[in-house]
């Protein structure tokens, strides 16, 4: 009976002992890195610019900043704003965002916009449309792109 113990208390000793070299510890330095991203959806903008003889012999139109676009971003850094327009009709667009100064208005090219995490938020913009040389009086195709990039 003795031997029996003892043969079961080393099979049992056995038992742990290999159990205890499968056991590992490791230590995992782990980053996780989340994009920056920003969506922009069209709000209510012009459909048409209509230009007409003051405002040829103006040089220029004024829009009221009552145009949105609504803009949804998970940077810290806000975002960049690119203007693209059509020559034909305008020579310089300039964009005015709310609480900025006009010198920070964009004159094509890209702007950084310094509106962190925003979400699904509207971002009211007015215009100054610069027309250009050859620019007739009558409707147009509204002749401003907007895109919009994460990041300053």
């Amino acid at each position: 009976m003795l031997a029996f113990a003892l043969a079961v208390c080393a099979a049992d000793a056995r038992g742990e002992a290999a159990l205890a070299t499968t056991h590992a510890a490791a230590h995992i330095d782990l980053q996780v890195v989340v994009p920056a991203v920003v969506v922009a959806r069209g709000g209510h903008a012009p459909r048409a610019l209509v230009i007409g003889d003051q405002d040829l012999e103006r040089g220029y139109i004024d829009i009221p900043e009552d145009t949105a676009a609504f803009v949804s971003s998970n940077s810290a850094a806000g975002f960049a704003l690119s203007v693209a327009f059509d020559r034909s009709v305008v020579s310089e667009v300039q964009v005015r965002l709310p609480g900025a100064s006009p010198a920070a208005a964009v004159r094509g090219g890209w702007v950084h916009v310094d509106a962190p995490r925003m979400s699904d938020a509207p971002l009211r913009l007015g215009y100054r449309l610069v027309l250009a040389a050859g620019a007739r009086t009558g409707a147009h195709r509204w002749p401003v792109a907007l895109s919009f990039q994460p990041g300053p």
